[in-house]
């Protein structure tokens, strides 16, 4: 038969739950720290004085854990002091996080990597305009009956930029016409 034991009990006799009296003298005043039935408690958490495997063991806890899920940084910090305190606990739950591999590979990346450019190299016999790049410039006032400027650049042998007056309402067989017109009269 399988004997129940008591919350208390288990942290009377753990390593990780002692508290060290010597390192905990200064702390005390500078932290506003009070004693309650032999434990030393801050804002009602317990003070954890024990090294840093067990302080990473508090950590892991309500990290690792199916019900936490690896929740980040900020829900960690909140989870971890919910319970316990101890000088730094921000920075350790911090490097905790980050040094999770798993937050690490699911974590959403705010800062995306955009595509490499990748220029046109030109061709040396090219004659000109063979390879064009083809841009409109809309949204402008009216000028003449025209709101917008096609641009056509030769890429290859002149690297010359003809600007061509249009509408912003052309279709492609009118680009197309406007290119033939003014390019390749």
């Amino acid at each position: 038969m399988r004997k129940v034991i008591a919350q208390e009990e288990m942290e009377a006799t753990d390593p990780i739950y002692a508290q060290d009296e010597e390192l905990l003298k200064p702390w005390i005043n500078a932290h506003r720290l009070k004693k309650i039935k032999g434990t030393w408690y801050k804002d009602g958490r317990r003070v954890v004085t024990g090294r840093m495997e067990h302080k990473q063991t508090f950590i892991q806890a309500h990290h690792d854990a199916p019900v936490y899920r690896h929740p980040g940084i900020n829900k960690m910090r909140q989870l971890v002091s919910r319970r316990y305190w101890w000088p730094n606990m921000q920075q350790d739950v911090n490097d905790y996080v980050r040094g999770c591999a798993e937050c690490q590979r699911n974590k959403i990346n705010t800062q995306p990597t955009k595509a490499p450019l990748s220029p046109i190299f030109p061709i040396r016999e090219a004659m000109p305009f063979e390879t064009v790049a083809l841009d409109f410039i809309t949204k402008l006032p009216i000028s003449q009956g025209y709101d917008s400027i096609l641009t056509v650049t030769d890429h290859d042998c002149t690297k010359a930029a003809v600007f061509i007056p249009c509408k912003e309402s052309m279709t492609a067989e009118d680009t197309a016409g406007l290119i033939i017109q003014h390019i390749f009269p």
